[in-house]
């Protein structure tokens, strides 16, 4: 299955990684700086990360689902285990660079590392609360979120009639079940309605039409205008539950609006978009409060060198290999198939 890149999706996925980068920038690094704006700049940080991280969740439920579906419409059917080899070759080979990296900081001595909060990242549960994890792995949450969600969703999507339907009730119900239970300010109820509302977006033809008459640029500038300073005017909970939908409603407008496409076509854009995965990972590992670090925080300009250096020796080699696995399983899932449909020809090799 040939893969081309959505230009305007890796522009949205720059923009969500840029938005961590800031936010953890100004609440954590610059934790202690006392220049004129920075307490406002804090103010925003916190919720600013939270929806740049749900623009990631959205986008992530959006391309999955379509890609899924593109291969049901070309094959008769999709490939669980073709997913997952796909999934883990894009996900884990990154990941375990990085960890090796905190486990080769801990033995230099120049970090802490906390064996509990690597053991819940590493299988994926930091958004659990089994672990209260430390700042050096707190941000994989978002991973843990997706791959539990990837867990259950191509089965629920091969096994489930009226796939849309379905998976808005499963939504509705998430963001009513995170009204009426305890504040938290990393929901899940709130992450899976967000990766869920990609989901949808993909699924559901009448959304899309929806979406589609709704779309212009007052809209879209007020709901952009609401994702960023309604935390700061609104309730928590009727603010937060609200948010998933806003982001869905940015994210489609963004794709049918005109001169945001050509913003986030931009080739600088396009470059972040591509490396967001290690710039999200690795940004955590330069943007802590200074007094995590043992002898002092590492130098900024490092790390675009080591997000450079994830994206090409481990990211896009792993990448290809998954895809070509994966073709394989296809490849052999499809003769599989055509042999049961007649018995007399011969698989193929």
């Amino acid at each position: 299955m040939i893969v081309k890149r959505d230009v305007t999706i890796d522009g949205l996925r720059a923009v969500a990684a840029l938005g961590v980068v800031f936010a953890h920038l100004v609440s954590y690094r610059l934790a202690e700086a006392t220049f004129q704006g920075i307490g406002l700049l804090q103010r925003l940080a916190e919720p600013f990360a939270q929806t740049s991280v749900q623009i990631f969740f959205v986008i992530s439920g959006y391309i999955i689902t379509t890609l899924l579906l593109k291969e049901e419409a070309d094959r008769g059917r999709f490939s669980i285990p073709a997913f997952y080899v796909r999934r883990c070759y894009r996900i884990i080979p990154p990941l375990v660079l990085f960890y090796a990296a905190f486990l080769a900081g801990d033995r230099l001595n120049l970090i802490r590392l906390d064996g509990a909060s690597l053991a819940s990242a590493a299988t994926f549960t930091c958004n659990m609360g089994f672990v209260d994890c430390q700042w050096w792995v707190a941000h994989t949450w978002s991973l843990s979120v997706e791959e539990q969600f990837y867990v259950f969703w191509p089965a629920l999507l091969l096994l489930t009639v009226r796939r849309a339907d379905v998976l808005a009730v499963c939504i509705a119900l998430a963001l009513v079940l995170y009204v009426i239970m305890p504040f938290a300010w990393h929901s899940n109820y709130i992450s899976f309605s967000c990766i869920g509302l990609g989901a949808l977006w993909a699924l559901s033809p009448k959304m899309r039409a929806m979406l589609g008459r709704c779309t212009n640029g007052t809209l879209w500038a007020a709901a952009i205008f609401a994702v960023v300073v309604g935390p700061l005017l609104l309730p928590a909970k009727p603010m937060q539950a609200a948010i998933p939908l806003l982001v869905l409603y940015i994210v489609f407008a963004t794709r049918e609006l005109a001169w945001p496409r050509k913003m986030l076509a931009l080739p600088p854009i396009q470059w972040i978009g591509a490396g967001s995965y290690s710039l999200y990972l690795w940004q955590q590992v330069f943007l802590a409060k200074p007094d995590l670090y043992v002898n002092g925080p590492f130098p900024l300009w490092f790390l675009p060198i080591v997000v450079l250096a994830s994206v090409m020796i481990v990211e896009r080699p792993f990448i290809k290999l998954g895809r070509k696995l994966s073709a394989r399983l296809l490849d052999r899932n499809t003769a599989e198939r055509n042999t049961e449909a007649d018995p007399g020809a011969l698989p193929a090799p």
